[in-house]
C-alpha cells in the first residue's frame, strides 16, 4: 500500500529496540499517530506520553481508557479527520509553543498514573480472591 501511495520513502520499518533506543525515538518524534482499529491495552500511547510526545490515536475505548483527555481522537476511517488533527497540532507546535509545552506535560502526567507496581498492587487482591486466599483488611 504504502508504495502504491508512493509514500514507501517516508516510512521508517525498525527492528525490536531496547527500552533506551525506542524512549529517543519517542523523543525526537513530533507526534505518535496510532491507527488501530483494535487495541488491547495502547502500550504505544503510554510509551509516547511518558516520552513527552503528544498522542493522535484512534477513538477506540482500549486508547481512550489509557491516553484519557492528554490525547487527541479520531475516528478510525474519517481520513480527514486525522489529518486536520495533525496539521492543528504541528501548527500549535510551531505557533503556540506554551501550549505545545503543556500539551507535553499533560501526556508525562497521565502517563505517571499507569506503573507496573500499581498494577500489581491493584490485581494482587483478586487473585487472592480467585484463590480463595484470606487477606488483611486495610
Amino acid at each position: 500500500l504504502a508504495r502504491d501511495l508512493a509514500v514507501e520513502e517516508a516510512i521508517l520499518s525498525v527492528p525490536f529496540l531496547d527500552r533506551s533506543t525506542l524512549a529517543a525515538i519517542y523523543r525526537h518524534c513530533a507526534l505518535l499517530l496510532l491507527t488501530s482499529d483494535r487495541e488491547g491495552f495502547g502500550l504505544p500511547v503510554l510509551e509516547a506520553l511518558a516520552c513527552g510526545t503528544p498522542v493522535v490515536a484512534s477513538d477506540i475505548a482500549a486508547l481512550r481508557e489509557v491516553g484519557g483527555d492528554a490525547v487527541t481522537y479520531c475516528d478510525v476511517d474519517d481520513v480527514e479527520e486525522w489529518r486536520m488533527r495533525v496539521a492543528a497540532l504541528l501548527e500549535e507546535r510551531e505557533r503556540r509553543p506554551e501550549a505545545w509545552k503543556s500539551r507535553r506535560a499533560a501526556g508525562v502526567d497521565r502517563a505517571a498514573a499507569f506503573s507496573w507496581a500499581k498494577y500489581a498492587s491493584d490485581i494482587l487482591p483478586l487473585y487472592h480472591r480467585l484463590a480463595g486466599v484470606e487477606t488483611a483488611s486495610a
